[in-house]
Order: C-alpha cells, then structure tokens, then sequence
C-alpha cells in the first residue's frame, strides 16, 4: 500500500508533482520510499520539474522470475528468453515500459547498455556501451 505524502490530494496523487507541490497532467512516479514491509509512499514529478532536476521515472528492480519471461527484442524484433532490460519506452505522460534485447542485439555492434548501468540522471532511454 502507498499513501501520498507533501500535501497531494489523496484522491490522485498520479496528477500532483512533489517537486513544486502543486497539480500537474504530466506526472510521472519518481520514487517509491519504503517505510515497511508494506507500507510506503510515491513522490511524482511533472515534466519542467522532471528537466530541471534531471530526475528520472522509476523502473521497479529486475526480479529473477521476470527475466524467465520470454520477451520481445525491440532491435530485431525476436522473442528471446534470454532478455536483457535496455531502456524504458516512454509512452505521453504514463510510466512507460521496459524494453529488452536479446543476447545478440544487446551484445552485437550495436552494444546496448544494460537498464540497471544507465547513468543515474538517465531518462531511460535507450543507450550505447562507449
């Protein structure tokens, strides 16, 4: 369960921005702060806020079951049930989604960085191993 925190309406805290506490329409969740096993409370940002600051939206940490999931590649468009996380697909104002790529687009010319070796003011997108 989380709660809002910051003076956000607790009827949506998806359209309110901690950062300048005040309504946004382009919030998107920032960080999720535990403060028990099932207790915590999700900080959003509006998109001026999200440039300002240079924060970047939240991407839950790989669990080992998801990895057992095929996935599609977003390079060569396969399944691969080897998947690595290489990014995040940034869809309008919503969290977005992980993208993956298989062993051979994440490791071929290409080199795409792993999601969890991205810089930590990184948006998400998509990388090249330098």
């Amino acid at each position: 369960m989380t709660q809002p925190i910051d003076g956000a309406p607790d009827a949506d805290p998806h359209g309110w921005c901690h950062w300048h506490k005040g309504p946004s329409r382009s919030a998107e969740l920032i960080e999720v702060i535990k403060s028990g096993p099932s207790v915590g409370y999700e900080m959003y940002a509006c998109g001026p806020c999200r440039e300002q600051r240079h924060l970047t939206p939240h991407v839950e940490p790989a669990s080992p079951l998801d990895l057992l999931v095929p996935q599609l590649c977003e390079t060569c468009g396969e399944t691969t049930t080897l998947p690595t996380r290489v990014g995040i697909h940034h869809a309008g104002s919503g969290g977005g989604r992980v993208m993956y790529a298989c062993p051979s687009c994440q490791a071929g010319p290409q080199r795409l960085l792993p999601l969890d070796r991205h810089p930590r003011d990184s948006y998400g997108f998509p990388r090249l191993e330098l």
